[in-house]
């Protein structure tokens, strides 16, 4: 028995082992992988040249012809009792490499086995990172599937299950699993790939390939945007999450977060995915897109699925904002509202006033910054918040003075009247009629509709004044 097949016979003996048990075993492994790497071309192989006879014998039973056939004796076989040899210590140098071009001056005696090569990093490896010397990468596939998950978000997910997919060739999959609430483990998370090779110490390290769940699937990344600002940053694919929301966050090499939303998708079955969060200012680069559906626990995944991407690099100096493109400068003031309180209606025309005139501070002096909402994400600035948003294109001014001209609504349920505006907003998305949705139209686009269908709720601008005339909200998401 051939040492290749002695190894392959072993391996499956152990295949509820990843990682060999013995520095013996990760030797041969290694010895294995040199020898394979000497030998020649599959089709001058022993195996292949015998099969290869034993057609033409049969062939010429019936064609009454005969083939000619390359001896075989000539190829080189890895000796089936290889003396063990120990492993380089760290800091020495291994022998190189035997290859087809050089067979002739080092062609190695029957009985011979070489050392490993010099380290070379397994191939398709996105993290860890490149520059990091393979000393550094964990030393086990379940600790390079668990350290990916944590450097990406900070979550500790158990492991399910290793299997071997390549023994030999030292790939292998790790199941992660999800944690409820009460800290147990369930379920299944996502499936880790991972390839493993050997430093120079001798010692097996092991790096993540790909990580992905069946119930998101990811087949391309959109990026697109005004040049010098930043991207709109969009997953493509399927996938199906927790009421149909999936969390959606770029990291940079480094493990610093990006950019950071979300997208909607299919709530009980796998539907397209639709929407992302907004790429901030970035000189570019290599990434990850962490696309992650944490709804109903809050503690740990229970789908993830990871994409390296390029991030695409914004200019070192973006355009400043020209006052006379501000969106909302050439639009009407809405129509004055009689059915609405005097202290309301007062509100709504100033601020629809200060936004015709692209008065940011005009705008900022007309919240409470203890009580004001104008973003998730952020918070102190308004005013900053609404210029940004207008240099990136987004026409924050213009959906400000447009949404005050549509229907409203009002909600004491909590004990605090707030006015809403679009009245939409305060309705299941059921009930909205036809009328109400075409009124939204010039504002939004189908894309927006979808989400919405999606979401089963309106999420875009929406402007809330108490009963007092407080603007509280002026805000989109969810």
């Amino acid at each position: 028995m051939k040492t290749d097949d002695l190894l392959r016979r072993t391996l499956a003996e152990r295949a509820d082992h990843v990682e060999p048990a013995s520095d013996a075993y990760a030797r041969l492994a290694g010895r294995v992988t040199e020898a394979r790497a000497r030998r020649r071309p599959w089709w001058r192989s022993p195996h292949v040249l015998w099969l290869a006879a034993a057609g033409g014998a049969a062939a010429a039973v019936i064609m009454i012809g005969a083939l000619v056939f390359d001896d075989p004796s000539t190829t080189r076989e890895v000796a089936t009792t290889p003396d063990p040899t120990p492993a380089p210590s760290p800091g020495t140098t291994p022998q190189p490499t035997a290859t087809d071009d050089d067979t002739a001056a080092s062609a190695p005696t029957p009985g011979e086995i070489t050392e490993p090569s010099a380290v070379v990093p397994p191939e398709g490896v996105v993290w860890p990172g490149a520059g990091q010397p393979l000393e550094g990468w964990p030393a086990t596939p379940e600790a390079a599937a668990q350290e990916f998950v944590r450097f990406l978000g900070g979550w500790d997910l158990p492991v399910g299950s290793v299997t071997n997919v390549d023994p030999v060739e030292q790939l292998a999959d790790v199941v992660l699993q999800s944690i409820g609430e009460d800290g147990q483990p369930f379920g299944e998370a996502a499936r880790v790939r991972v390839a493993g090779g050997f430093d120079e110490g001798g010692v097996q390290r092991w790096g993540v390939r790909w990580l992905r769940s069946d119930r998101i699937q990811v087949d391309d990344w959109f990026f697109a945007g005004p040049r010098g600002g930043p991207q709109q940053f969009q997953p493509k694919g399927r996938a199906q999450a927790f009421e149909g929301t999936i969390d959606v966050t770029l990291v940079d090499p480094g493990g610093t977060v990006v950019a950071q939303g979300f997208a909607t998708a299919g709530g009980t079955e796998l539907q397209e995915i639709l929407g992302g969060p907004m790429v901030l200012e970035h000189p570019g680069g290599p990434g990850y897109a962490v696309i992650a559906d944490l709804g109903g626990l809050g503690v740990a995944p229970t789908a993830l699925t990871v994409v390296a991407v390029e991030i695409p690099a914004a200019t070192e100096n973006p355009p400043e904002l020209d006052p006379a493109q501000c969106s909302a400068r050439q639009l009407d003031p809405p129509e004055p509202d009689p059915t609405l309180p005097t202290a309301v209606e007062v509100t709504r025309q100033a601020i629809a006033a200060a936004a015709i005139a692209c008065d940011y501070e005009a705008l900022a002096a007309l919240t409470n910054p203890s009580l004001f909402t104008y973003s998730f994400g952020g918070g102190g600035d308004p005013a900053g918040f609404w210029r940004e948003g207008e240099r990136r294109g987004s026409e924050v001014l213009r959906f400000m003075v447009e949404t005050l001209k549509l229907g409203w609504s009002l909600d004491d349920s909590a004990g605090t009247a707030l006015y809403s505006w679009p009245e939409v907003f305060s309705k299941a998305w059921s009930e909205v009629t036809e009328a109400e949705r075409d009124a939204l139209r010039p504002l939004y686009d189908d894309n927006d509709f979808a989400q919405w269908d999606a979401f089963e709720g309106f999420f875009g601008w929406r402007h809330l004044v108490d009963a007092q005339g407080t603007w509280m909200a002026f805000v989109a998401g969810d």
